[in-house]
């Protein structure tokens, strides 16, 4: 299995864990499906 792969299947279920959970002040989702590039907002004080 490559490298490549399992970085993209591992981004996958970030993705997922992100878009299921209520995470309170973090909004994640890739750019222009490219699992590579993400764009992220962190809110905080």
């Amino acid at each position: 299995m490559s490298n490549s792969n399992t970085s993209q299947r591992r981004l996958y279920k970030d993705l997922q864990k992100i878009r299921s959970e209520e995470l309170p002040g973090i909004n994640a989702t890739p750019i222009d499906n490219d699992m590579r590039v993400w764009n992220a907002l962190i809110d905080g004080p």
